[in-house]
């Protein structure tokens, strides 16, 4: 970004370049990121599917946590989330990827709860990293 300053004018700082920046994921950091993103199904109360649209808003708040059709896992419970938070990719180009991110907590089997980070993408949800 380029704006004009007259000589000798002190340049007035536009932005706040302290953290968290904008679009920042919180800390901590995920403990461990997945090799490759693993496909999830992110559901609402009524089992509906979870989309986020270009506003950021959620069609419904996540309930469950699922997985893909024709997989042998259990569901499990969302006990809160956090989130959405956008990444734009190569926002220049035509084939642009927008994806938002969203951390869960999730209630494991045997009574404990873990922490995952989800992505989505044109309507897909992924679990890319986990929390300690």
């Amino acid at each position: 970004q380029v704006h004009l300053v007259p000589w000798g004018e002190e340049d007035p700082v536009r932005r706040d370049t302290t953290p968290p920046w904008p679009g920042r994921l919180p800390d901590p950091p995920p403990s461990e990121v997945l090799p490759e993103k693993a496909p999830v199904r992110l559901l609402g109360p009524a089992r509906e599917p979870v989309l986020v649209d270009r506003r950021l808003m959620m069609s419904a708040a996540p309930t469950v946590l699922a997985p893909p059709p024709g997989e042998d896992c259990t569901a499990t419970s969302v006990r809160a989330w956090a989130g959405p938070w956008p990444l734009a990719q190569r926002w220049w180009r035509e084939d642009a990827e927008r994806s938002v991110y969203l951390q869960v907590l999730v209630e494991e089997p045997a009574g404990t709860s873990r922490a995952l980070l989800l992505s989505s993408s044109r309507g897909s949800w992924y679990v890319e990293a986990s929390y300690d």
